[in-house]
């Protein structure tokens, strides 16, 4: 009835076998990760701020928007003096690049931009008159 069969596989093939179950198992895996994480990211979304170029003396910085939050609230404050503020309508989607006045800043100057749900970010930029003087 039972054909007791004799086990063929040598040594090299078991470990490409052992080998190729592994990498599905890790295919599958990370696929459900990833699909959980894009879920969260979708239902939740995000926004985020930057520096249009770092490197150089003016403060323009782009809000990118991928939430559900359409109003923003950002203020240039360098020190406790807060130099300009002004709201933003951003759209999710959409991204918007912002010019502050940069006239006769010196120190750290600091860019805080709050969103509609009280999320909260900020970036900030040293003046080069003060860069490297450990001010």
């Amino acid at each position: 009835m039972f054909i007791i069969a004799k086990n063929n596989m040598t040594g090299e093939k078991k470990i490409i076998f052992f080998t190729i179950i592994l990498l599905f198992c890790s295919f599958v895996f990370l696929s459900y990760s990833e699909q959980k994480q894009s879920k969260s990211i979708g239902e939740n979304g995000w926004w985020a701020i930057y520096f249009e170029n770092p490197q150089a003396e003016d403060l323009s910085f782009t809000i990118e928007n991928n939430g559900k939050s359409n109003n923003f609230y950002w203020k240039e404050a360098a020190g406790n003096n807060i130099i300009q503020e002004a709201s933003v309508l951003i759209l999710s989607g959409e991204k918007k690049t912002i010019v502050p006045d940069a006239n006769n800043l010196s120190g750290k100057v600091i860019i805080e931009i709050t969103d509609e749900a009280g999320g909260k970010k900020e970036i900030y930029k040293l003046s080069v008159s003060t860069a490297g003087t450990g001010l």
